[in-house]
């Protein structure tokens, strides 16, 4: 399963692809040593729990922890199986598209932020939605796409030779030269000849981090890419982040602006922990206190102004944005283990490894 999705911050405008390992490059795929994982040699293997290729279900609660520290706008998700999926993601909005024939893609948005999610092709082999997104000012435009690997990639929505704010993520499934393949398929052509009519452009290229672990062959390769208009390049940064459990790593696109606002956090009323005798004795004692006398528009003020102040005093507000009640000692060290193993696989891709850090009953 791969996912794109767009994270903004207060200094800083991000799209996200998720396909990573935690390393960075930027611009036309320039990786951050530094922020490069070491690479291990082959020692003794740790488990690797790959919980199916496809399916969003795996992945939520993976997503769900990395939501407030990345400060993620949106989320585009390819090969969802989304008609078997609980779509919910708390603080956003999904919008899934109505193929259904296909892998499924989805698309999240930050509820406190206005977008129009569309897909504009229908009968195209391509999976293709679009996120018309306004922020600080502009007017955003991201392509989630999902190409499968039998079919030859084409986004009928490319009409125009000049873009701006546009950033195209998903999995292709293109084969080039041009970021790091032994040989050019069609879907790679058609990529390369967008690239050459338009002023887009793809940002990995063969240095840039891997993201997709073949099952059968071992192998790595980057079918998950990241174009975008030349407004965003310099200002951009791609991060390859650890896996949540699927063949593809995510991977992070930040673009850094000015002056984005950052999340409104919404408290809420805690009924549960509520004060009901000294509520409902404030409020009887405001009733008594108030003059009654008033027209319909003046009794309305006064009933709910007693009522607001009995609350304020009586029923507990907060927000909790980093509770995570399914998130525990034990779990984040079993997701650590997964992705230290499949680390050391990709380091020394043998099957006598891939036995020992991918099969349930060697655990």
């Amino acid at each position: 399963m791969s996912c794109s999705s767009i994270s903004i911050k207060h200094t800083s405008s991000g799209v996200a692809s998720y396909e990573g390992i935690g390393e960075n490059h930027r611009g036309q795929g320039q990786v951050n040593s530094e922020d490069a994982p070491a690479v291990p040699t082959c020692s003794q293997p740790k488990r690797l729990s790959l919980h199916g290729p496809y399916g969003l279900s795996h992945c939520r609660g993976e997503t769900r922890c990395l939501t407030p520290t990345a400060q993620v706008v949106s989320f585009e998700w390819q090969e969802t199986l989304h008609s078997t999926t609980d779509l919910h993601i708390t603080g956003y909005t999904s919008y899934a598209c109505g193929c259904t024939s296909c892998r499924g893609i989805a698309t999240y948005v930050r509820n406190d932020l206005t977008a129009d999610i569309t897909n504009p092709t229908v009968n195209s082999p391509t999976d293709v939605q679009k996120c018309i997104l306004w922020l600080n000012g502009k007017i955003w435009t991201i392509y989630n796409v999902y190409n499968p690997p039998t079919n030859t990639c084409r986004i009928d929505d490319l009409q125009e030779n000049i873009y701006h704010n546009t950033i195209l993520a998903g999995d292709f499934n293109g084969h080039s030269l041009l970021w790091g393949y032994q040989d050019t398929n069609n879907n790679g052509k058609y990529l390369e000849e967008v690239c050459t009519t338009t002023n887009l452009s793809i940002q990995q290229n063969e240095n840039s981090p891997p993201t997709l672990l073949h099952r059968a062959h071992n192998t790595l390769s980057r079918p998950d890419l990241t174009v975008m208009s030349p407004d965003l390049e310099n200002d951009s940064e791609i991060r390859v982040l650890p896996d949540m459990g699927s063949d593809n790593r995510p991977t992070l696109i930040t673009i850094r602006q000015n002056g984005i606002p950052p999340r409104q956090q919404r408290s809420r009323w805690n009924f549960k922990k509520a004060n009901w005798e000294g509520f409902r004795a404030t409020s009887e004692r405001e009733f008594r206190n108030n003059s009654w006398e008033e027209d319909i528009d003046g009794l309305e003020e006064i009933f709910t102004s007693s009522i607001r102040k009995s609350s304020n005093l009586h029923i507990p507000k907060g927000s909790h944005q980093k509770y995570k009640p399914f998130w525990n000692e034990e779990t984040e060290a079993a997701v650590s283990s997964r992705r230290q193993a499949r680390i050391e696989l990709e380091a020394c891709p043998t099957i006598a490894r891939k036995k020992t850090t991918t099969k349930p009953q060697q655990w």
